[in-house]
């Protein structure tokens, strides 16, 4: 091996490397603050944890009007969660409740030992509207937005 091999091979190494250090990030966040994140954020919090989870069951096509909204208020949470995820959590709880009350409204029914004419109807109706109500939050994110 003579010099100019060596030469030749350690100056394509060092110009990959200085090649990929010059590339920027498409996120439009910096390294430092990536690093900042990692450091200081927890790896995934709760809400994130079943987001990801519940979100891969249904995969759901968000929008754009509805990608713009929600991607900026994930942002602003700092949530590392996609908008499609979002949604597709805010339907499995809304399903899960559903499925839940109406579990819980047909076994209070049988323990009762009534007719069907007096199913419990308000209750299956008040546990329809508490489902709403949470696929509503979940899927808004209401505490994402800034005061």
């Amino acid at each position: 091996m003579d010099v100019k091999d060596v030469l030749a091979k350690y100056s394509k190494k060092i110009g990959n490397e200085m090649n990929s250090e010059n590339k920027q990030d498409v996120s439009g966040v910096s390294r430092d603050y990536q690093k900042f994140k990692q450091e200081l954020l927890p790896e995934f919090s709760r809400y994130e944890r079943w987001v990801k989870t519940f979100g891969k069951m249904i995969k759901l096509k968000v929008s754009a009007k509805d990608d713009k909204i929600i991607r900026k208020k994930l942002q602003t949470a700092h949530l590392e969660v996609e908008p499609g995820e979002v949604v597709g959590f805010a339907l499995m709880s809304f399903i899960i409740l559903m499925f839940l009350g109406t579990l819980l409204t047909t076994g209070i029914w049988f323990i009762e030992g009534t007719t069907l004419l007096e199913y419990p109807v308000f209750f299956l109706f008040l546990i329809l509207v508490m489902s709403m109500f949470v696929f509503y939050y979940f899927y808004i994110l209401r505490y994402a937005d800034p005061i």
